[in-house]
């Protein structure tokens, strides 16, 4: 199953992957789009979809990271132990300070 770290790692570079992909997709087809109706020459239309697959894929990019740092899903949280343990020294009743009326 691995460490956590590369655990971490792999959702990081998995949602860097996904990002690149997803933004630079979408910048070509809105860059195209936009240089189409902007623009007359066919240079000039290619140049919008360079920048838009620039501008969105390193935007994608940044919010894939971002998406890797999130916490997993519920049950699949990383933990330091396989079964958490339970301490009676560092677990104690809270008991209300003003008492009881």
């Amino acid at each position: 199953m691995g460490t956590r770290e590369e655990r971490t790692w792999g959702r990081i570079q998995g949602g860097l992957l996904r990002g690149i992909v997803i933004g630079a997709i979408a910048g070509a087809v809105i860059g195209v789009v936009l240089g189409a109706i902007v623009f007359q020459g066919f240079g000039a239309i290619v140049g919008a979809a360079l920048a838009g697959i620039v501008g969105l894929g390193g935007l994608g990019a940044f919010w894939g990271v971002l998406s890797g740092l999130e916490s997993p899903d519920p049950g699949r949280e990383p933990s330091e132990v396989d079964r958490p343990l339970n301490v009676s020294e560092l677990i104690s009743e809270e008991h209300d300070a003003r008492g009881t009326r």
